[in-house]
């Protein structure tokens, strides 16, 4: 691919070579955090999906709910002693781990939020500053564990909604296998259940689609992008090498903005969709 020095200060234009090397540098540290308006559509459309999707599992995990307990009133699955097994309890609890879930996402998504307006406040303002390199420096390593903990909760929280859908299917799985569906009524009942696990399992992929590829994914992109623009570079001893140095990290910089701005959308998209009613 050719590279364009179209958008190139001109202390980076006299230099052929070097601008060449660095301008893929740039290519390199911004590759897929694209500035074009469809990619922004297409995260606020998956997130405006993915929160339609949020109300819509309420809704399924009510209807579950209500539909386990008039099951377990039937009082047809019963344990060696030959009392009724419930299944509403064990219902409730994954309930109540899903909730847990969302709100840790969602407590998650306004602190990094509000990191990325900082930074795009404070920091990108300091870059352009004459504050010492060194200031500069301990302020973005700031920024850059804020987001490694933000990356880590999300990967935590992550794994732990891929062990929760597991859960949901195992206990779909054992209400087929320890319930008696000669039945006809038992029929019409597991057949329904079925439905709404259907709703249920198409919802979580839609939130782990989110969780892992738009939020924390996209997290360690912009962390990864900090943290090649933070590298230190030793001086060359000549000023001008050293100014264009300069000029190229705030180009590189300038080049990550619309990624925190466009991930700072998603958070707060985010946040908004999956807070409770």
């Amino acid at each position: 691919m050719t590279l364009s020095t179209a958008t190139l200060p001109p202390a980076l234009l006299e230099k052929s070579e070097i601008t060449e090397k660095q301008l893929k540098e740039v290519h390199d540290t911004i590759a897929n955090l694209s500035n074009d308006s469809d990619v922004r559509k297409d995260v606020r459309k998956t997130l405006e999906t993915m929160g339609k999707r949020v109300v819509a599992m309420e809704a399924d995990f009510a209807r579950v709910h209500a539909s386990v307990e008039i099951f377990d009133g039937l009082g047809v699955v019963l344990d060696r002693n030959g009392q009724v097994i419930r299944f509403a309890p064990g219902w409730k609890s994954l309930y109540d781990e899903y909730t847990y879930i969302m709100e840790k996402s969602q407590q998650a998504a306004i602190v990094v939020d509000a990191k990325i307006q900082d930074l795009l406040d404070v920091y990108l303002p300091l870059v352009e500053s004459n504050v010492s390199a060194g200031k500069k420096e301990l302020r973005l390593n700031e920024y850059i564990a804020g987001l490694e903990e933000f990356v880590k909760t999300g990967t935590a929280n992550a794994n732990r909604f891929t062990r929760f859908r597991e859960n949901v299917i195992a206990f779909q799985k054992n209400l087929h296998d320890i319930t008696p569906s000669n039945i006809a009524n038992v029929k019409e009942q597991l057949k329904g259940f079925d439905e709404d696990f259907q709703n249920l399992e198409e919802g979580f992929r839609v939130l782990e689609k989110v969780l892992v590829e738009l939020l924390y994914n996209d997290a360690i992109k912009l962390k990864e992008g900090l943290v090649n623009v933070n590298k230190p570079v030793p001086s060359t001893g000549n000023a001008d090498d050293d100014e264009e140095q300069a000029i190229f990290n705030r180009l590189r910089m300038k080049s990550l903005k619309t990624f925190y701005i466009t991930l700072q959308d998603a958070l707060n998209t985010y946040a908004l969709s999956v807070a409770p009613a």
